[in-house]
């Protein structure tokens, strides 16, 4: 990340050097702006960087009709929606998958503009997302961001995403922090909670504890019914839990939590981990660039014998509480005491998929001597011939 101007602004050093210090002649470019037109921003390339690359392509973020598919050999994609971070993601990765891993430099100018449009949260996701794909690949990519711009919290969110900053930076920096940790968080503000009550006890607590707490955090009255209860502990029990433990920020032995980073880093998880709201139990950003297979598909779903059928329904815990009791329903325990599902079943995305509006849900998997079945709104569960 780079808190100094991009190519063609005062003090654009640090960006050129990017270009300029590799051979230009040999590489390939691509340059992302949100506030300059594509004309614009190929005369400041071409008046900063000594050479053309081998291939250059611009992809123009801006409410503007009369943008060219191209500028004197130099492919131009024009998106006028600036909201639409799925097709911003999607309009890079053709450039980038198309150069066939050539070396490359994406200039991105710049995440103060994202801000602006979609605010911190949606562009830490959207940044975390395109980050992971870039890094499978050769690409050398570069982030602008004008501090002054932008509150302390805002620039401690995105900073762990960023392996090098160049510039200086307010602090907090908050450096020590995980990525994928506080993208779980942000994810769901149950998680958000449930990291609240551990940095509030001191690092340790039952699950049991943390549902309780939660449950009454989320109720409107701070009095939850006993289902309510039930469900937040399910749900923390079978998903939410279990995916903050894959991040290191906790871990759970039998039922009891415990938080693997000190009191410090819980409580800036805490101060960076609130997006907000009430809800958000599942993560449901308007244009977030997800792709989803229109299948997840396991075991011969019609092998064995019916054992238990239900219904779920779309409310942001249905399906994971729904499984939950259908398996404690026909081993004859406590939700609570089976295995966790987000250890057998990505449940988080089947309760995202549930929840998209035109979706029909379609999943098999195998849960010890079952093959389980979600289908449409309905979930089946059947236990293999022996």
């Amino acid at each position: 990340m780079l808190s100094t101007p991009a190519v063609g602004a005062d003090d654009d050093a640090e960006c050129v050097e990017r270009f300029a210090g590799n051979d230009v002649d040999g590489e390939y470019a691509l340059l992302v702006t949100y506030d300059r037109s594509p004309e614009e921003l190929l005369a400041s390339w071409r008046a900063r960087v000594d050479a053309d690359p081998a291939e250059l392509g611009i992809v123009s973020v801006r409410d503007a009709d009369d943008v060219p598919n191209s500028i004197d050999g130099t492919s131009v994609v024009s998106l006028t929606r600036p909201v639409s971070l799925g097709r911003l993601q999607t309009a890079i990765h053709l450039f980038v998958d198309g150069w066939d891993d050539a070396p490359t430099v994406v200039c991105f100018d710049s995440i103060t503009a994202v801000l602006d449009y979609v605010g911190r949260v949606a562009t830490f996701r959207f940044l975390r997302s395109l980050l992971v794909r870039l890094a499978e690949t050769t690409v050398d990519s570069h982030f602008h961001l004008d501090p002054g711009a932008h509150d302390e919290r805002t620039i401690a969110t995105l900073r762990p995403l960023f392996d090098v900053v160049v510039g200086d930076l307010p602090a907090p920096y908050a450096d020590d922090l995980s990525p994928d940790a506080l993208a779980a968080i942000l994810e769901s503000r149950r998680r958000w909670l449930a990291i609240r009550y551990l940095a509030e006890v001191g690092d340790s607590a039952t699950v049991a504890d943390v549902a309780a707490r939660v449950a009454v955090w989320e109720s409107p009255s701070g009095d939850p019914s006993a289902d309510v209860r039930e469900r937040v502990r399910i749900t923390l029990h079978h998903l939410h839990l279990p995916e903050l433990a894959e991040t290191d920020v906790l871990s759970v032995d039998g039922d009891v939590v415990t938080a693997t980073v000190d009191g410090d880093a819980l409580e800036r998880y805490v101060t960076l981990g609130d997006a907000g709201g009430s809800d958000g139990d599942e993560r449901s950003p308007p244009d977030a660039g997800e792709v989803v297979g229109p299948r997840l598909t396991g075991p011969d779903e019609t092998s064995g014998e019916e054992v238990y059928w239900t219904v779920y329904g779309t409310d942001r815990d249905s399906i994971v509480v729904s499984l939950a009791r259908a398996l404690a329903a026909v081993e004859d325990c406590s939700p609570t005491d089976l295995r966790p599902l987000q250890a057998v079943v990505d449940v988080g995305a089947l309760q995202r998929l549930a929840r998209r509006e035109g979706m029909s849900v379609h999943a098999t998997f195998q849960y010890g001597p079952y093959n389980v079945v979600v289908d449409g709104g309905e979930i089946k569960v059947f236990e293999r011939s022996r």
